[in-house]
């Protein structure tokens, strides 16, 4: 493993983002060897989030829905009321998307066909 992915996970304490050691570990660093780092903290940070995209719900009980999902990784609730009794979940590159206007849009035109 290079020196910027083990700075990287060096920077997490407790699956999160430590914030000291962050600023500890960029004064270390040359802007060049800087760039990669942010880079690499964001690329690690997308890969352990879930986004789940919901039109209105108990954010609490959705959360530990789907922290028994996907675990070890930290859930973010955004709300989306174009989604119409539906969710939208994007796992890293994955995305999941399941919502009544998409699933009755469908209907109709396989009735108009």
């Amino acid at each position: 493993m290079n020196q910027i992915k083990k700075l990287v996970i060096a920077s997490y304490t407790k699956n999160s983002l430590d914030e000291k050691r962050v600023a500890k570990i960029a004064t270390y660093l040359s802007k060049s060897e800087l760039r990669e780092y942010i880079k690499a903290l964001k690329a690690f940070e997308r890969q352990n989030t879930v986004i789940v995209t919901l039109a209105d719900a108990n954010e609490k009980a959705v959360v530990e829905d789907f922290s028994n999902l996907f675990k070890n990784k930290k859930i973010v609730i955004k709300k989306d009321m174009s989604l119409i009794a539906g969710v939208k979940i994007e796992d890293f590159d994955d995305v999941y998307e399941f919502n009544l206007k998409e699933k009755i849009d469908n209907i109709v035109s396989f009735i108009n066909e």
